[in-house]
């Protein structure tokens, strides 16, 4: 990843995703992310998140490279994407929700 843009950007917006933070989404992501020869972020856009949801992604990004943390107040998913969307930076920007219904890859 080094220091290039990212050509793609990932949001992922989340509010009280304990469950399936605890459940790993995040690694599957970033098993996915990891493979891919092109530079890319992960934006994690906590909408105000009233449970454990913030400390598990800060405890999950930390020291991994192209993740990044949003703390957004409780807006609903529109607005946690609209922030996401605003620190993105990569040509192409994606989301995806936190528990996958949508797989990353």
């Amino acid at each position: 990843m080094g220091e290039q843009s990212p050509t793609v950007s990932v949001i992922i917006p989340c509010y009280n995703e304990a469950k399936n933070l605890q459940r790993g989404v995040l690694d599957e992501v970033y098993a996915y992310m990891s493979q891919q020869t092109y530079p890319w972020e992960v934006i994690v856009a906590n909408d105000g998140s009233t449970d454990d949801s913030p400390a598990l992604v800060r405890a999950f990004i930390a020291g991994k490279e192209g993740f990044s943390f949003a703390d957004l107040p409780h807006g609903g998913k529109p607005a946690a994407i609209q922030g996401g969307l605003e620190r993105a930076t990569g040509e192409v920007v994606l989301f995806t929700d936190m528990d996958q219904s949508t797989p990353i890859h």
